[in-house]
This record gives C-alpha cells, structure tokens and sequence, in this order.
C-alpha cells in the first residue's frame, strides 16, 4: 500500500481553508470523500479538493466506503465522539485540536484507539512545521548536549469568551491555544513533573498567565500566555548544557547560538549565530505545519507507526493544562 485512503468529516472554515487544501499536494493520500451536515459544504469541499464523493451523515459514509482513516474537524465535544465511533469502526483519526474538553473525555479517545488497535493524531501542528524539525534536530547534536531551560511566549488575540458551551474562559483559552506551545514543548524538552503557575484574568475576557514547569530530567522551564494581544506571535528558546541554544520564531525562523569563534573588543566573547529562514515560498496553505502533520499521518499509518502528537502526547497536553489552572486556585505547584 503506498496511499491511504482518507475521508474529512467536517467542512467548514478551518477545515476548508487549512486542512483539505493541502491534500492534493500528498501524494500518500487518496482524498475519498467529504461530509457535513451542511450537505452542500461537503459538496463544495469535494468539487474544490478533489474528493470522489460527498455526504450528510458520517454514519452512512463509513458504511459506503473503503476507508483506512479520517479527518475530523469541527467542534471539540465532536472530535470525541465521532472519533471514537470512527475508531469502534476500525479506522484510524487525525483530530482537530482540541480533541476533548476535559482530561476524562480525553482518556475515553485514548481507550478507544487502545482497544481498537488503531492510531490517533491530534493537530498540534507546531511539531510538525519546518523550523522546529530543524531545531530539534538541532537539539540531537553532541554540541547541545542535555536541554536546561527552556522558554517560551505565545501572543494571541482570544478567546475573550468561553468556547464549546464550557463555563471557564480560562479552559477554553488553554484548550484552543495553548495546547499548542505545549505539546511543542514536550516535543522539545520531554515530560512535565511539575507545574506552578499564576493566572491574571480581566472583566473583558483579556487573560495572561505564566506557568513555570520542571522536567522530567529536571531541566526548568516558563511559558508567558495572553490573549490581549493585536495578532499571533510566538517564540521558543531551548538551551543546552554544552553552551548552545536554539530559538524559533513564528514557524518559520531558526536561530542557533554557538560556540564562540573569536574573542570581540570590550572584554567579552562575541557568540555567532547560524539562522535559517522558511523564505517566501511555501508548499502548504495557511500556516506552516499543517501541509507536515497531514504527511505525518499519512506516513505513519503506511508505516504501521504510532504518529508524533498522538491521542496520548495530547492528553499529557491536557493533563498539564489542567495542572495551570489547578496550581493558580491552590497557589501552589501541582506534580504530575
């Protein structure tokens, strides 16, 4: 088998502008069929993305169909149940993030993949996208060393309001956006043993809050999050005990500081960097990472490997999510 056979579940905007697109430029994909409940989505993303065929009902689409997996995107409390049904039915799942709207419901998906024997991704696709392959990548080299410190910042305009029928803005804030940067982070730096944080939360919905974390090598590292920003903006910092650090920006810029290469005037060492930029052409559509996580997918399962960003990668995602919120009403650190 050199393609798998894939069918989307789902049609609207993010799935439409972000995730089909991409498909026709995976050549380890057959894009079989489309669905949503708004039939003439589905039709419209069938027509534009160059599946075969178009339906109403998931349910009728897994009977008709040959399928070896899907892709689900829609609302979180969908992603759980449907992907679950998908994985009763012997298929396996590429979720749109976030997969579940508690650790529970994530530990039920887990279970589900478990017992069916198949695999699930879920799209953080930070991971995925170029530059931070590159810097972890970066990170194996013998002039790393072990990861000590790791950084980050993450800027994003919302949500302001609670999200998928929840009560707490501040879950649906960590659930829609900063899942992100720490799934990347545990990526990067490994598993989190402990969690400390502080969260600030304003009567217009504007949150920023600054959980520090240890690792399981007993590295340490911060995360600063708010959403009262203008746009998205985000950077990674990771250093290594042999001296060398690496930083991304944006998805799309590596700087790596080295060893030094010659002693600069006022008594200090000047430490050079090596940068690599993802330039102005790009592949995929939309933002880097997500042309990646689909091939990734798709690469597993002709594989026969458990994918990165696995249904268990996400609840460890989650389980730390839980852990800021937790620590901020204990005012203490939380251990996982």
């Amino acid at each position: 088998m050199n393609q798998i056979k894939l069918a989307f579940i789902g049609c609207g905007s993010h799935s439409s502008a972000c995730l089909q697109p991409n498909i026709a430029h995976i050549p380890q994909i057959e894009f079989v069929a489309t669905c949503d409940l708004d039939e003439e989505k589905a039709r419209s993303c069938a027509r534009r993305f160059g599946a075969l065929a178009a339906y109403a009902d998931y349910r009728e689409m897994l009977a008709k169909e040959n399928l070896d997996a899907v892709g689900i995107c829609g609302p979180a409390q969908m992603h759980t149940e449907v992907g679950i049904a998908c994985l009763d039915a012997g298929l396996h799942v590429f979720l749109e993030k976030p997969h579940a709207v508690s650790v529970e419901e994530s530990a039920r998906v887990c279970q589900a993949a478990e017992r069916n024997g198949k695999f699930g991704m879920v799209a953080t696709m930070w991971r995925h996208a170029k530059a931070y392959t590159i810097a972890k990548d970066l990170m194996g080299s013998d002039d790393f060393g072990h990861p000590i410190l790791f950084e980050g910042y993450y800027l994003t305009p919302g949500p302001r309001q609670p999200l998928w029928g929840l009560d707490s803005l501040r879950w649906s804030h960590l659930l829609g956006q900063t899942v992100h940067p720490v799934d990347c982070m545990r990526f990067l730096m490994g598993d989190v043993t402990e969690v400390y944080a502080k969260i600030h939360e304003r009567s217009d919905g504007v949150l920023s809050y600054a959980p520090h974390f240890q690792f399981t090598s007993g590295a340490v590292g911060t995360l600063c999050v708010t959403s009262g920003a203008a746009a998205i903006d985000m950077q990674t910092l990771v250093a290594g005990d042999k001296g060398m650090a690496v930083e991304v920006t944006n998805m799309i810029h590596v700087r790596c500081v080295r060893s030094p290469a010659w002693v600069g005037q006022g008594g200090y060492r000047d430490y050079p960097t090596h940068e690599w930029d993802a330039g102005s052409y790009y592949l995929g559509h939309a933002r880097h990472g997500y042309i990646e996580e689909l091939t990734h997918f798709a690469d597993s399962i002709l594989k026969n490997e458990q994918p990165r960003a696995s249904l268990v990668d996400a609840h460890e995602g989650l389980r730390i999510c839980r852990a800021i919120i937790d620590s901020d009403a204990q005012g203490a650190p939380v251990t996982l």
